[in-house]
């Protein structure tokens, strides 16, 4: 079976309260966790990025519910792959929030570990695209390590 991975980026339409990205934060989590689904989320204040990977009907739900959601603008795919496995097979929803110093908030789960895990992935058949996530990650981590 392959696993269908698909990663994008959104704008926030409004300036959002911790407590409104927790809750989004958990319902991901728990969403996701019923239909397979599995990922990462980082939020700098502004900007969503997300990778979700799955079942590829099941990403497609996922993602539909994305691009509906009135909190989120300018939803732009990055890459949509199929892959033989998952990359982030125990991750129901990796977070991290960084501030506008590029300081990591303790609160995510996405640790040093993870991300150096999700930049390696991603330099993996490289495209631009990838490698600016990559150089993102591993530059906002060594930061907080």
């Amino acid at each position: 079976m392959s696993i269908f991975q698909l990663l994008y980026t959104s704008t926030a339409k409004h300036a959002m309260a911790q407590s409104e990205l927790d809750t989004i934060l958990e319902s991901a989590q728990r969403n996701n966790a019923k239909v397979g689904v599995t990922g990462f989320l980082i939020f700098d204040g502004k900007s969503f990025i997300q990778l979700l990977e799955g079942e590829e009907r099941d990403v497609q739900a996922v993602y539909k519910k994305i691009l509906d959601d009135p909190r989120h603008s300018q939803v732009e795919p990055l890459l949509q792959d199929m892959k033989p496995t998952r990359s982030l097979s125990n991750w129901a929803m990796a977070y991290t929030q960084l501030d506008s110093k590029g300081h990591r908030h303790s609160g995510g789960s996405m640790d040093p570990s993870n991300a150096r895990e999700l930049a390696t992935m991603l330099k993996q058949n490289a495209t631009p695209m990838r490698l600016i996530i990559a150089e993102f990650l591993s530059t906002a981590f060594s930061k907080n390590s």
